[in-house]
């Protein structure tokens, strides 16, 4: 059975590995993706479970 990321960081070099999803994403949105999504774990590494929620529930 394969092992699954158990984090935000683990997923994304996990992504950064998969040629094929890399290749589909094509080079802007693969980079811009795993750079917001690298911010967000900067961002949020000090925060609270509930300071997490309370972000994301304004942000959408």
């Amino acid at each position: 059975m394969p092992r699954f990321p158990t984090s935000l960081d683990e997923s994304l070099e996990d992504l950064e590995r998969d040629s094929v999803l890399m290749e589909a994403l094509g080079p802007t949105l693969s980079t811009a993706y795993l750079v917001v999504k690298r911010s967000e774990i900067e961002y949020f590494k000090d925060k609270t479970p509930q300071e997490i929620v309370k972000q994301h529930f304004y942000k959408f």
